[in-house]
């Protein structure tokens, strides 16, 4: 919102009957320091304002700081809890097929065997998981940018639109710390293989 005040109440609140705007222009190389000494000039100053393209940059450069750290800060979020939810996944199969695991030591299957095998499983959980959600991730940024397009030309008559690219980098990134997270939960929770009492496996049902 900006409110626009009329020139008869500025003069009122500031008791001054006259408002002066000027307009500066500096050499090329010069910009920042001509923004720099007119600020100090204005300081501390009431109903001094000035306006720069300069201040729009440091304007859009603090505001790209501050929204990558904030993105960057969701982002761990979003993967310490998918890190939990891998961990707890793994781990409650694991339980589930208490059984199974017993049954295979039973017929000769080394601990180790059992170790890599659920490694494996896990590996290729985390493959599978990172397509499902490179399929869906990359079809939404499809319609996000198909919006976008439609809204700025029919809006805005605008010709220059943003192109769709596959956010293939991204994609990489998510799936290699998914398959790292797939990993470590099984190797951790492939440790209690080694405790398994066979006997006592085998008379699980559930």
């Amino acid at each position: 919102m900006e409110v626009i005040l009329p020139q008869k109440y500025l003069m009122t609140i500031s008791g001054k009957s006259t408002y002066e705007q000027i307009s500066v222009q500096s050499k090329p190389g010069k910009d920042t320091y001509v923004y720099n000494r007119i600020n100090k000039i204005l300081e501390n100053k009431p109903f001094a304002e000035m306006e720069s393209k300069l201040s729009y940059i440091e304007t859009y450069k603090n505001f790209g700081t501050r929204k990558l750290k904030s993105d960057f800060l969701i982002v761990s979020l979003i993967l310490l809890i998918a890190g939990m939810n891998v961990y707890n996944t793994l781990k409650t199969n694991l339980l589930i097929r208490t059984n199974e695991f017993s049954t295979l030591r039973a017929i000769g299957m080394t601990v180790k065997q059992l170790k890599s095998m659920i490694i494996k499983e896990s590996i290729i959980y985390g493959l599978l998981s990172s397509i499902i959600a490179a399929l869906i991730g990359g079809y939404r940024v499809y319609r996000f940018y198909k919006m976008l397009n439609e809204d700025y030309s029919h809006g805005f008559g605008a010709t220059h639109l943003p192109q769709f690219k596959f956010p293939v980098i991204p994609i990489l990134l998510y799936s290699a710390i998914v398959i790292v997270i797939c990993i470590l939960s099984s190797y951790v929770s492939a440790k209690k293989v080694e405790k398994l009492n066979i006997v006592e496996g085998l008379n699980i049902t559930e």
